[in-house]
């Protein structure tokens, strides 16, 4: 009989922005020293990152039902709705999901922001004046 039977679908959206970024007045994110009139060593740590989850939206959904060859969706019965406590933990469930799978794509992508920040941190350095710039891990 489970065959008679839809299955309540719902389409979801749930953005997710990771935002990564070095702190300059903190030394342990970004530390500076002349090596000698021409040369500037940065030494970089980890980057900071945060992620910011905005609220999920439900622009979709369709009830489960039965088939309507067996009875027609005029007479609405046997319609299956969503109780708010039930979207409610489905938010929640994907929030943390989301959450997790960010914080994994984001320890992937620390490298990607380091090499952003060591160009942008030598044409800084080059703009100031010194013929190099070395990079040193923190």
């Amino acid at each position: 009989m489970r065959w008679l039977w839809s299955e309540n679908k719902d389409h979801h959206d749930l953005p997710v922005r990771d935002r990564f970024k070095y702190n300059l007045s903190d030394p342990s994110s970004v530390d500076l020293s002349r090596l000698s009139p021409d040369v500037l060593e940065v030494s970089l740590g980890r980057p900071a990152h945060e992620i910011a989850l905005s609220e999920i939206q439900f622009y979709h959904t369709v009830q489960g039902q039965l088939l309507d060859w067996l009875l027609p969706r005029v007479l609405n019965v046997f319609r299956s709705d969503m109780d708010d406590r039930t979207r409610q933990a489905i938010m929640e469930a994907a929030r943390v999901k989301a959450r997790a799978e960010a914080e994994q794509l984001a320890g992937q992508l620390e490298g990607d922001a380091r090499v952003a920040a060591e160009a942008t941190l030598a044409a800084l350095g080059q703009s100031a004046g010194f013929a190099e710039v070395k990079f040193t891990a923190g």
